[in-house]
């Protein structure tokens, strides 16, 4: 069970509780669903974890948790060392990718990555400096002439890198990555896991992805926490010494025989 340390802690939870509240029928009022009982973990500073877990397991809820998106029943969140969300003039402490790339079409794909930054008030200055970044990026993520395409213009993999690029230039020390590459084809899909494995080493963050690829997590990540069970009480961790080793104890864990196939479920 993964619980860390407070200190040089990027994300900490400590015995959080969240639910989940299906629509109601007609007439009827929703049943509130337990996601997460009491839950605490850390992910240290620097690191790239990978969250892995059956589909419907909680893994995006932990996610949406850790960006302010949802907030937990009970329990204590802390986002480099202060509560999730950003209040106006703060800096970001986390940047969200979800599993979709939602690049607004009319907007060009530099427009697009430095939506954010508008969205958070900054000055014209500040971003004309941040558009100069985003160009300077651009080759690092593939994306080299692309600056002025509109979305319908790129590739499913050139989308996904312009999402990335957006999460990036957003600011954020904590970058949380919801299945960020599971609604590619596989030839693309695996063309960006090893582009991603490349770029990771100057990402100047700490990274925690979901995803349900056991293969994907262990080629990413430092260390893989394994949801085993809903509603999620403790993660169980796995160091990723060696590629193999940790994939056969991922699955182990999830109780899945070596011969099965290294995902988990659907998004």
């Amino acid at each position: 069970m993964s619980r860390g340390r407070a200190e040089g802690s990027a994300l900490r939870f400590d015995a959080v509780t969240a639910v989940y509240r299906p629509l109601p029928a007609a007439g009827r009022r929703g049943t509130e669903v337990p996601v997460l009982e009491e839950l605490s973990f850390a992910v240290q500073e620097g690191s790239f974890t990978a969250l892995v877990g059956p589909s419907g397991s909680g893994k995006s809820t932990i996610l949406k948790l850790a960006a302010g998106i949802l907030r937990p029943r009970a329990g204590r969140i802390e986002v480099c060392g202060a509560p999730p969300g950003t209040r106006p003039g703060e800096p970001l402490r986390a940047s969200y990718m979800p599993q979709r790339d939602s690049l607004l079409p009319w907007r060009t794909l530099l427009e697009n990555a430095l939506l954010p930054l508008e969205m958070h008030g900054r000055e014209a200055q500040a971003l004309r400096e941040a558009r100069r970044r985003a160009e300077e990026l651009l080759p690092v993520f593939g994306l080299e002439g692309k600056g002025d395409a509109y979305p319908a213009q790129l590739s499913g993999g050139e989308r996904q890198r312009a999402a990335f690029l957006r999460t990036v230039m957003a600011g954020g020390r904590l970058l949380l990555l919801d299945e960020p590459f599971g609604a590619l084809d596989a030839l693309t899909r695996r063309q960006l896991q090893l582009w991603l494995a490349g770029l990771r080493r100057s990402l100047e963050a700490t990274v925690l992805l979901v995803t349900h690829d056991v293969q994907e997590a262990a080629l990413l990540a430092d260390e893989v926490l394994v949801v085993a069970a809903t509603p999620v009480r403790a993660l169980e961790r796995v160091p990723v010494r060696d590629r193999a080793t940790a994939e056969r104890r991922v699955l182990e864990l999830l109780g899945l025989r070596e011969a099965a196939p290294l995902e988990v479920g659907g998004a």
